[in-house]
């Protein structure tokens, strides 16, 4: 049996958990820089005024529009954007990245219809 001496192993498990960080933080930056899909999928949503925006993504996961519902929500969480949203109807795709759509959000770029 092969015996490592205590500082080695130390060594060992800080570079385990440096890497192990570094590959959580390159998945995170991935999945706010990628859409979902192609955009063939439009969809009009209601954030009305006291939604939440944990069932905001989940509505938005559950139409394929992002991948992940919690990720969306921690990415909102660190940018100090989950209290900045604004309510209102917006037209999302699956052809938007999550940092577009929160971008989005915060800036109140609702849906508007136009009548003649």
């Amino acid at each position: 049996m092969i015996t490592i001496p205590k500082n080695k192993k130390l060594l060992l498990l800080i570079f385990l958990g440096a890497t192990l960080l570094l590959a959580a933080l390159a998945g995170f930056g991935v999945y706010i820089d990628h859409p979902a899909a192609d955009g063939k999928k439009v969809h009009l949503f209601d954030f009305a005024e006291g939604y939440s925006l944990k069932k905001f993504a989940g509505d938005l996961e559950n139409a394929g529009i992002i991948s992940n519902a919690r990720l969306f929500v921690f990415y909102a969480r660190i940018r100090g954007a989950d209290a900045r949203v604004k309510a209102g109807y917006y037209q999302l795709n699956d052809g938007l990245t999550p940092k577009e759509i929160l971008r989005r959000m915060v800036a109140g770029e609702i849906f508007a219809a136009r009548f003649a």
